[in-house]
């Protein structure tokens, strides 16, 4: 094991792990907690710079731990340091390896490895922050702009995507309003490959938090209505699907064992004199290829059914967020990012002289829902109402 990155310590105990530095974590926490409030890594260094945090360097030197190179200004977080932070692995106790290697053998100097020639080792240590919130941070960076030549930002920048061509969304202004058009249309207005799909922020604002709201009332009142109509939807079509794919797995083990069984007779056979080497070597090929299949649909069907698992944990995830919220008055960033992964911008549609928009809301998890109407949940509880008395009559 290397030096602990910022928020763990050496375990004196153990070599192979590190403790959870709990003062540090804290910073930790703060960083990743302001990054899904929809901060960027300068705003989140002016705030530990603005709370006087330390940074990492001088945390260590305050703790007498000895440090490469001693910060001149112990309070100016820079900005790469709080990017290496929140896409770092360890903090959901993953150990990342092999991270930089040699030019050469007689070479002392080291570049970085890519991603897929490095090794990950889970549950090294114990994690500060919680894998759900780091895969949202994660997200969220992927996702992230920078703000407009007028210096203006919105909380749905990187969330919003056309509904006919894909392309994301683009901030603007116009007339002193803030809106999103389809950057496709701005690229190529001319040739008319796509249309502005138009959409005022404050107005998207307005209908987001409408269809939250909605959502966050609907899993309160209806949370088992809720679970068994997304695992119902995904599984009714599927779960004869699926029970036949893991009775097929089960037979293509059978036979994989009955081929080595096989394998090995016409082995002896052959050593034996009693099966020549041409017939051997037809035979052999034969098994060896169809084995080879069989892994392969055994490896497939394998996941195939744990992707169904997923899904079912999945809104087991989702559930778990809205229990973090008792009502939703304001649209924040952290709301939001909690919530939903994109939003799917339609064109507007003329309809009897009335002018319509639809969004659609790819929630956490699970994807579009489709959440009851105000007069739908209230036919629901009353029909659950009857329900029950007609259960305790």
């Amino acid at each position: 094991m290397g030096a602990p990155p910022y928020g763990y310590l050496r375990n004196p105990d153990d070599k192979t792990r590190w403790l959870v530095d709990e003062e540090a974590a804290v910073t930790v926490r703060r960083i990743f907690s302001l990054c899904m409030q929809g901060k960027g890594v300068s705003a989140i260094a002016t705030a530990l710079w603005e709370d006087k945090v330390l940074t990492p360097s001088a945390y260590k030197v305050s703790k007498g731990i000895g440090v490469a190179k001693k910060s001149e200004h112990p309070y100016n977080w820079e900005t790469s340091m709080i990017a290496s932070i929140l896409e770092n692995v360890a903090y959901i106790g993953v150990t990342e390896s092999f991270k930089s290697t040699r030019l050469g053998f007689k070479s002392r100097k080291r570049i970085p490895t890519t991603k897929d020639r490095r090794t990950y080792i889970e549950d090294a240590h114990t994690p500060i922050i919680d894998r759900d919130m780091w895969e949202k941070v994660q997200m969220i960076r992927a996702n992230r702009h920078r703000p407009t030549k007028s210096g203006m930002t919105s909380i749905f920048s990187g969330l919003l995507y056309c509904a006919d061509c894909g392309a994301k969304l683009s901030l603007a202004t116009a007339n002193g309003y803030a809106h999103f058009r389809c950057s496709m249309y701005k690229r190529t207005s001319r040739a008319k490959e796509c249309t502005q799909h138009y959409i005022r922020e404050d107005a998207l604002k307005q209908l987001v938090l409408k269809q939250l709201q909605q959502f966050l009332s609907y899993l309160q009142q209806f949370e088992r209505v809720f679970i068994r109509q997304q695992i119902d939807a995904t599984f009714a079509e599927r779960r004869y699907e699926l029970s036949a794919k893991q009775r097929q797995i089960g037979k293509d083990e059978k036979r994989i064992k009955e081929l080595d069984r096989l394998f090995r007779k016409i082995y002896e056979d052959n050593v034996n004199g009693k099966l020549n080497d041409e017939r051997f070597y037809k035979l052999s090929d034969g098994y060896e290829a169809e084995q080879e299949q069989l892994k392969q649909e055994i490896e497939t069907l394998t996941a195939e059914v744990s992707e169904a698992d997923t899904e079912a944990t999945n809104v087991a995830k989702l559930i778990a967020v809205t229990k973090k919220y008792t009502r939703i008055d304001e649209l924040t960033p952290e709301i939001l990012n909690a919530f939903v992964d994109k939003i799917v911008v339609h064109e507007r549609e003329k309809k009897d002289g009335k002018q319509t928009q639809k969004i659609d809301i790819y929630y956490s998890y699970v994807g579009i829902v489709d959440i009851p109407t105000d007069e739908e949940m209230r036919e629901m509880e009353q029909e659950y109402m009857q329900r029950t008395k007609r259960q305790t009559a």
